[in-house]
């Protein structure tokens, strides 16, 4: 993180527009799948459950997935949702405690989640380091976002959880950030939650508390 403020700070110095907004977790959240090989995917789902399937291809996938298991470590890859109700009792688990309930190998149990599902599984990665997120959160030209959405009244009645970013984010900041860590001031968190971040949109009407 330090070589990457670095440039920006290098790139500012030189007089070109460059920020960054960043989220206040060492957690990111996508989908299963982007720890498959890239040829793997091409042509879409469909195609990686189909090469699943093939004798050949399976071992090449199966290498590149243990790996990927191997480098995050225990605790590091956590299912939240699986696109298949039948699959449901692995949802919320890590992929370590997932394999245990297969009774099988953390490389097989990824794909047989791929092979038995239509879309990718949904996942966190706890892979980010905490003093990277704190280097960054403490920047001048940093700002706050979510970088999730706030599930709609539809979703939250059918009982889909929402991801913690999605409310999460700025109590957090405030909170621990703020109150606990005393990172930088309530009033810095505030900027770079509102003004700052309405700035770098070009939204005038958002951010700033003004007369009338």
């Amino acid at each position: 993180m330090p070589h990457v403020i670095e440039r920006i700070s290098a790139a500012r110095a030189e007089g070109l527009d460059v920020a960054a907004n960043v989220y206040p977790y060492a957690a990111s959240s996508t989908g299963l799948s982007t720890l498959v090989p890239d040829w793997s995917l091409e042509g879409g789902y469909s195609e990686l459950k189909k090469r699943l399937a093939d004798p050949v291809q399976r071992p090449r996938i199966a290498v590149e997935l243990q790996a990927q298991f191997t480098k995050r470590g225990p605790k590091g890859i956590y299912i939240t949702r699986i696109g298949n109700p039948e699959l449901s009792q692995y949802e919320k688990h890590f992929v370590e405690e997932i394999a245990a309930l297969m009774a099988t190998t953390p490389d097989e149990a990824m794909m047989r989640l791929f092979a038995e599902t239509n879309s990718s599984p949904n996942v966190i990665f706890f892979s980010m380091n905490e003093n990277d997120v704190q280097t960054a959160l403490k920047q001048s030209f940093v700002s706050l976002g979510s970088d999730s959405g706030s599930p709609a009244p539809a979703a939250r009645a059918a009982g889909m959880g929402a991801h913690p970013r999605a409310y999460g984010t700025f109590p957090r900041v405030m909170g621990h950030y703020v109150r606990d860590e005393h990172l930088f001031t309530l009033e810095e968190a505030v900027r770079k939650a509102t003004s700052q971040a309405a700035d770098r949109t070009n939204l005038s009407d958002r951010g700033v508390l003004r007369p009338g």
